[in-house]
């Protein structure tokens, strides 16, 4: 199952290639997505986890730290 699914996302540089033209293109990349999980016979759904801004994580953490001293 895993060589499968590496081997879709091999064939698809717009997943993990920084430089390609399209790795900033949302559309593209959640199409290339689709056909991986065509091809590999994954289920499609959402992420497992995402990125936090965590920007917004330090700054909360500083107001409850305030709040307790």
């Amino acid at each position: 199952m895993e060589d499968k699914i590496i081997v879709a996302v091999c064939g698809k540089p717009e997943l993990y290639d920084s430089t390609n033209y399209f790795y900033q293109d949302k559309y593209r990349k959640d199409l290339a997505w689709r056909r991986v999980s065509e091809e590999t016979g994954v289920a499609e759904g959402k992420p497992a986890c995402r990125r936090l801004p965590l920007s917004g994580i330090h700054w909360r953490r500083g107001v409850e730290q305030q709040q307790v001293r």
